[in-house]
């Protein structure tokens, strides 16, 4: 790609030219030097950082797989939302909702690792839950469950909750 009078493999090059040289860039009768970029956040993961596994299941954003995300050489286990076919609006508010998760650390709270956004079809890569989505366990298991189970579900659950309430996030039941 030609970019004021230089050949250029992609985006990524015209900016490391500017940048590491400090060639100044005009657009549109603007002139600036790339001085200091901006740094990815600790959860603007890439794709190259993640494995996929198994199909898990799939739902109205994509399909969640078993994968592998590595940091700094540390594999974890993962589930992986691989987002297809959303329209805009729903693409702002999913990266709004991964920012805000990324706030909440607790142990009866899903753990948002990232989202890699570095190319299509962008990743949602958050914990692992043993036993799956929480309905979709209750559905299969809970009439054979003991009542000290369920009630140490609803515990879990409920200190979650509270956990968010804290925060200042409210749920409403429909």
């Amino acid at each position: 790609m030609g970019f004021q009078g230089n050949f250029f493999e992609c985006v990524k090059d015209i900016i490391d030219f500017h940048q590491v040289r400090k060639r100044p860039i005009t657009i549109t009768n603007q002139t600036a030097i790339l001085d200091c970029p901006i740094r990815r956040k600790s959860w603007e993961l890439r794709h190259r950082m993640i494995k996929l596994g198994k199909e898990l299941g799939s739902g109205s954003y994509g399909t969640v797989y078993k994968g592998a995300l590595t940091i700094e050489r540390k594999n974890t286990t993962v589930a992986v939302k691989v987002l297809t076919e959303m329209s805009v609006e729903a693409s702002n508010s999913l990266w709004k909702e991964a920012r805000v998760m990324m706030l909440y650390d607790h142990p009866n709270i899903v753990k948002m690792y990232g989202v890699a956004n570095d190319f299509t079809p962008y990743y949602l890569v958050m914990e692992l839950v043993d036993g799956g989505a929480l309905d979709r366990y209750l559905e299969k298991k809970g009439s054979k469950l003991s009542v000290k189970a369920r009630v140490n579900i609803l515990i879990e659950a409920a200190t979650g909750l509270e956990y968010l309430h804290t925060k200042g996030i409210l749920f409403a039941c429909s």
